[in-house]
């Protein structure tokens, strides 16, 4: 059986004066390789959380779990062993809600993002074989970066060990995040001078 446990932090920056909150959407799919012929694998829960406003930095946290057995496990452990880079996609959606209130009125609302992510997983002796031979040039690296897109076709996973480019998403994801349901703060702030 092939069990793993990856721990994802996604650093965000609330442009906001007021504080988001992130909640689990339904839990996003793991998968094992990248493409149609990817193979659903695990979830990924995103844990609850606050993203500071007034231009703080924040994160988002989730935990992917993958689990494979049988006749798959069997098919697929080769390439954990022995593969330079193995593709893990992952669909990360989460809920951002804001909750005001002024005086005794109160005011919320909320979207769901969703993205598609990736990383490469370096195979066991790869990386024990990498470590061996860069002994003196520190630890090896066994995960690569993890990217994100807001399709499957665009997302471009780096070798293990690359630099990620800069990401055209991240402004745009800023923007997301800042205009959070524009039209519902529109009303919230008509609630709010009523």
């Amino acid at each position: 059986a092939i069990h793993l446990e990856i721990r994802v932090a996604v650093a965000c920056l609330n442009a906001n004066p007021y504080r988001l909150r992130v909640s689990q959407a339904a839990p996003g799919g793991v998968f094992i390789g990248h493409g149609p012929e990817a193979l659903e694998a695990g979830t990924l829960a995103v844990a609850p959380g606050l993203l500071p406003g007034r231009g703080a930095e924040g994160g988002i946290s989730a935990q992917a779990s993958v689990d494979v057995g049988g006749p798959t496990a069997e098919e697929l452990m080769p390439h954990f062993l022995q593969d330079d880079a193995i593709p893990i996609t992952m669909r990360l959606q989460f809920r951002l809600s804001v909750d005001l209130v002024f005086g005794f009125v109160g005011w919320g609302a909320e979207t769901t993002l969703r993205k598609a992510c990736g990383l490469h997983v370096r195979g066991v002796f790869i990386a024990s074989s990498a470590a061996s031979q860069a002994f003196t040039a520190g630890p090896t690296e066994r995960l690569g970066r993890l990217v994100c897109s807001d399709t499957w076709l665009d997302l471009a996973i780096p070798e293990v060990g690359q630099r990620a480019p800069p990401s055209p998403d991240a402004a745009a994801e800023g923007r997301m995040v800042g205009q959070l349901a524009a039209v519902d703060i529109w009303r919230g702030e008509l609630t709010k001078d009523a």
